[in-house]
């Protein structure tokens, strides 16, 4: 493989580029960094390390389902959705980092994944 290529593989429930991410051993949902991290202070964040399949069971467990397409779509869009109120982002039209780091977690203009400015407050997820 040329030096740069990206490389594609099966991980899981997804596909990722190797260029772009890193496996770190023992990374689960307690310790989303790996051994040594927690989950402590981020209960108001959104979860991480959890595949579909694992969503699925915690519904079922919890006598619920998940969204489907247009459920998820509409609760992403938030309301902007459907031919007449259509927006290129929830929030509206304006997709700047200044504009957008107000309604979403971002990584920004950095290069990612090496370089997080935390323009949105926050290195990582956010609450």
């Amino acid at each position: 493989m040329e030096k740069g290529a990206k490389k594609q593989n099966k991980c899981d429930a997804f596909w990722r580029e190797e260029e772009d991410w890193v496996a770190v051993d023992g990374a689960y949902w307690r310790e989303p960094e790996g051994p040594g991290s927690s989950y402590k202070f981020r209960e108001n964040h959104p979860v991480v390390h959890v595949s579909h399949r694992d969503a699925a069971e915690y519904c079922k467990w919890m006598g619920k389902r998940l969204p489907g397409e247009w459920e998820w779509e509409a609760a992403a869009r938030a309301g902007h959705f459907g031919p007449k109120n259509r927006t290129l982002f929830p929030w509206g039209e304006e997709g700047t980092v200044g504009v957008a780091k107000q309604y979403a977690n971002l990584w920004g203009n950095g290069a990612f994944p090496w370089e997080n400015h935390a323009e949105d407050g926050w290195r990582g997820t956010s609450p």
